[in-house]
């Protein structure tokens, strides 16, 4: 079944990427340098603090220790022991306690912990001038410790610096690429993951001291951070891939609800910041998964139920962290635990980031990255959440957490996938044949390639719709995504190259269930090139048969028509004479048909008319023509063969048998098939009262071989009626033969 040519649906359009050449490619090398520059900045302020190499760990009572991963040997050899103070030379001791270890209070569920924390950073900021530290330890020891300027990174800064830096550049890239209110959204949430991993990369970096200024502000500005990104994902939810019909005021009520709750934490500190913040990002988080959920008036978009499943796996992992932090209370292992579980989220949520401008291309790596940081956020999660409702047997709770975390890898990598697969490799055998048969008939049958072709994209994609357009002169000649991967178009196979006659347009692949990719792209294109193969093998097989044709043509008429010529002239009585010129009549219709190109229907309709007239005039019978031509289509060589010989058979029934004295002969073409209708007035008689006779059958023969039907009926008041009914897709010739020339009759 052929698709149905319909209108193009609203917002139906390819997704060309436009090339990063001139103004955009100067433009994304600008955005570039903006975001290295600021980078750059911060690792110079943090080259200027003091870094001693010092590793903490903490005592069995919970107080600050001296780690085994210290860089001087003198500190690795106090491992274990207690630390109560910090001092610069000569300066005097700073109190510290195990909130140094952490390098962040966003993860502090407590406003007395936060607190704390801020103070204790600004107690250490003394120390950012000294050229040398002393360490208090608790048996009132003093250790002095080198605190030379410089920034070491070690592989864990320098991996989350070029993240920023890749999630950078993506975001410039999208940007400049397409600006629009899609993209900008996209942009700002990337901005908001960026400003996360800053100031984990600072954290990182500089594990005893921060910038000037920092502490007291980095608790408000990632809450505010993570805020405005809850704020953008559910704008971005509104608007893509398909726009709310209310995404200005259900957008503008999540950044409401983002601005209430940090307004209030500014205005009112004493409110619970985390638990505000993570019921305001969460609420969000719940409605942007309830709006990618909302069908339109078309179905659901596969897009969007990518995105859904996407964006449950980062709430899920959201969720699933901040209960594990409120169980875990405030004690400095479980918030260290959190820390590490929040960047792995951050590095999660991030390479989502990373991985959705390229859904259609499969991105493996990026794709196994990001599931990989989420399996972690997951375990890490677990890990403290065990810990946290069933104390003791720490190593049991960690293997059992990270057995649980490869499990939720698993189960999220099928569940993502199920709407990115393509077709399956179990499928290939039957793909293989399904085009093997395709092809087959388009070699048979070239003027049925475009239901050909969408039935076998149907077989392959299984979409919802499958629609015919026409040409299409400002796309491309080769397969295109439309919509964010919920169509793709196809054109018709040009084995010549040029433009392609018309497209067929895929919409919701497997019943709505997935998008296109690239791969599907790249799958279709094949389909397409072998299909096209198939035509070309056509048309040459076809041009060595008119090749063929046109030199046996040739011998005819110079050989056996000149021999037939010469006995013309040499015969001894008229009535010979009057049969070698009927032969070489014969001959010459035979040679031009053999020579010449498929005619057209009007073509061979004069050409049957003349002959008709001439052999009936002879004989004293009077014809009676009818053409009705609503189409007029390129006969095929076997058709017109076909036609012309059956034509003579009836005219000959009619004069040598029939003794008729008129012949009515009506030409009908439709849209469907072409009838024949011949009448003639002699004395017939009932069709089953007939001998068979090789007349009768080959004409039976002949319609059968062109997928038709012949009739008789004898005709009142004498005579019989016969009605040839052909289908044009059997009779109709290809484009390429079509467009042979044909020779001048002589």
């Amino acid at each position: 079944m052929s698709p149905q040519p319909v209108a193009a649906p609203a917002g139906a359009r390819a997704d060309p990427v436009p090339a990063l050449h001139g103004r955009r490619l100067h433009l994304l090398g600008l955005a570039l340098m903006l975001g290295l520059l600021p980078l750059m900045a911060l690792l110079l302020m943090l080259a200027r603090l003091p870094q001693p190499g010092i590793a903490w760990g903490l005592t069995a009572d919970g107080g600050l220790a001296l780690g085994e991963a210290s860089t001087a040997a003198d500190l690795r050899a106090e491992a274990g022991h207690s630390v109560v103070a910090i001092a610069a030379g000569g300066g005097p001791d700073q109190a510290v306690n195990a909130l140094v270890r952490l390098p962040s209070a966003r993860w502090l569920t407590e406003n007395p912990a936060r607190q704390a924390w801020v103070e204790t950073q600004q107690r250490l900021q003394a120390l950012g001038q000294a050229e040398q530290l002393v360490l208090v330890l608790a048996d009132g020891r003093r250790l002095a410790v080198a605190a030379p300027r410089g920034l070491r990174l070690d592989a864990g800064p320098l991996l989350l610096a070029g993240l920023i830096l890749l999630l950078h550049g993506l975001a410039s890239w999208v940007l400049i690429r397409r600006p629009g209110a899609r993209s900008a959204v996209f942009a700002l949430i990337s901005a908001c993951v960026i400003g996360q991993l800053l100031f984990i990369l600072v954290g990182e970096a500089s594990p005893l001291l921060l910038p000037p200024g920092w502490a007291r502000a980095e608790p408000m500005l990632r809450s505010g951070l993570d805020l405005a990104a809850g704020a953008a994902t559910l704008h971005a939810a509104l608007l893509h891939p398909q726009r709310h019909p209310r995404a200005g005021s259900l957008a503008l009520l999540g950044w409401l609800l983002s601005a209430a709750v940090l307004l209030a934490l500014l205005a009112r500190p004493e409110l619970p910041a985390w638990l505000l913040t993570q019921l305001a990002v969460g609420a969000q988080g719940l409605a942007a998964v309830g709006v990618l959920g909302r069908h339109g008036p078309q179905g659901p978009h596969p897009q969007a139920l990518l995105l859904r499943r996407m964006l449950s796996l980062v709430l899920g992992a959201w969720l699933l962290l901040s209960l594990a932090v409120a169980a875990s209370g405030p004690g400095l292992a479980a918030q260290q635990v959190a820390g590490a579980a929040s960047l792995l989220w951050t590095v999660f949520l991030a390479s989502l980031l990373l991985l959705l401008p390229f859904l259609h291309d499969r991105q493996r790596l990026l794709r196994e990255f990001a599931l990989l940081c989420g399996a972690g956020t997951v375990a890490a999660s677990l890990n403290l959440l065990f810990l946290a409702l069933l104390p003791g047997r720490a190593g049991a709770w960690t293997g059992l957490a990270a057995f649980l975390g490869v499990v939720a890898y698993l189960l999220g990598r099928t569940w993502l996938l199920a709407r990115m697969r393509g077709p399956r490799l179990n499928d290939t055998g039957r793909l293989f044949d399904a085009i093997y048969r395709s092809a087959r008939a388009a070699e048979h049958q070239p003027q049925a390639m475009p239901g050909l072709l969408a039935e076998l994209l149907r077989g392959v994609f299984d979409p919802l719709q499958s629609l015919a357009r026409g040409p299409q002169p400002d796309r491309p000649p080769r397969c295109l995504l439309l919509e964010h991967g919920a169509g793709l178009a196809v054109p018709l196979p040009t084995p010549e190259g040029g433009e392609p006659p018309g497209w067929i347009e895929l919409r919701l692949a497997e019943r709505g269930r997935r998008i296109f990719s690239r791969e599907d792209a790249r799958l279709a294109e094949a389909i397409r090139a072998q299909l096209g193969r198939a035509i070309a093998h056509d048309r040459a097989v076809e041009r060595g048969r008119r090749e063929e044709r046109q030199r046996i043509a040739q011998d005819l008429h110079d050989d056996i028509g000149a021999r037939l010529l010469t006995l013309m002239y040499g015969a001894g009585s008229p009535e010979r004479e009057d049969y070698i010129r009927d032969t070489l009549q014969d001959l010459k219709t035979l040679s031009r048909g053999l020579a010449a190109g498929p005619p057209r229907l009007g073509e061979a309709a004069a050409d049957w008319k003349a002959d008709a007239e001439h052999r009936l005039q002879l004989a004293g019978l009077r014809l009676h023509w009818q053409l009705q031509a609503g189409h007029d289509p390129w006969l095929s060589v076997a058709a017109w063969s076909a036609l012309t010989r059956v034509l003579r058979e009836l005219l000959s029934n009619a004069i040598a048998h029939a003794q008729a004295r008129s012949v009515w002969i009506a030409l009908d073409c439709g849209p469907q098939a072409l009838t024949l209708q011949f009448e003639d007035d002699g004395r017939g008689r009932e069709p089953q009262d007939w001998a068979p006779g090789l007349g009768l059958g080959g004409i039976r023969k002949r319609v059968r071989q062109l997928g038709g039907r012949a009739d008789w009926q004898g005709r009142p008041g004498g005579g019989i009626v016969c009605r040839l009914r052909l289908p044009l897709a059997g009779i109709e010739a290809e484009a390429a033969a079509a467009e042979t020339p044909r020779p001048p009759q002589d």
